[in-house]
């Protein structure tokens, strides 16, 4: 629901295809061993970015029975833990709607394998900033009312297949964008 009555636009980020870097990641001993830093990657966002979002997919790593990883995201400076992802098991993701640019760390934990046990995989990594033209949203602009609800459809096209997408609509009100919804479509 809108916070504001007046006209909203809806503003296109993506849909931006995961940039996918396949790393391995050896484990420092069970439990989380010594740390959590058992591979450690740079994550850029760029300037504008609506989002960012890490994951990794139990299914698409080997070895992948009882695997568990744990993903944690450092601040540019190094100094300090701003997401993690560490649930059970491996299908595990980060996101951060509005990101501040600048180069991130992403530190994968092989939770569960003993030391010097080794896990490869893909890690998939989205950035939505501009329009890719594969996105749109209607009706925008449209009119709305404080407090009423307001129904927007989105939909994408042209997408290649077999391939992960993160998008991101902006909601602007004359003022910046206020606010996000992510688009996520997977194969």
């Amino acid at each position: 629901m809108p916070g504001t009555t007046g006209t909203m636009t809806s503003v296109v980020h993506g849909l931006t295809a995961a940039d996918s870097q396949e790393v391995s990641v050896t484990s420092d001993g069970p439990s989380g061993g010594a740390g959590f830093e058992d591979f450690v990657m740079e994550v850029t966002v760029p300037e504008g970015a609506a989002a960012l979002r890490v994951e990794v997919w139990q299914d698409e790593w080997a070895p992948s029975e009882n695997l568990d990883l744990d993903l944690f995201l450092i601040n540019p400076e190094y100094t300090a833990v701003v997401a993690q992802s560490a649930a059970g098991g491996s299908d595990e993701a980060i996101t951060l709607v509005a990101p501040a640019p600048g180069v991130y760390h992403l530190a994968i934990d092989n939770w569960n394998a003993p030391a010097g046990d080794v896990a490869t995989g893909p890690v998939h990594v989205y950035t939505p900033v501009a329009d890719e033209g594969n996105l749109d949203v209607t009706p925008s602009p449209t009119s709305v009312v404080s407090g009423v609800p307001v129904e927007l459809t989105a939909t994408w096209s042209g997408l290649e297949a077999a391939t992960r997408y993160l998008g991101a609509i902006g909601y602007d009100f004359g003022a910046g964008e206020a606010g996000y919804t992510l688009v996520t479509v997977t194969p």
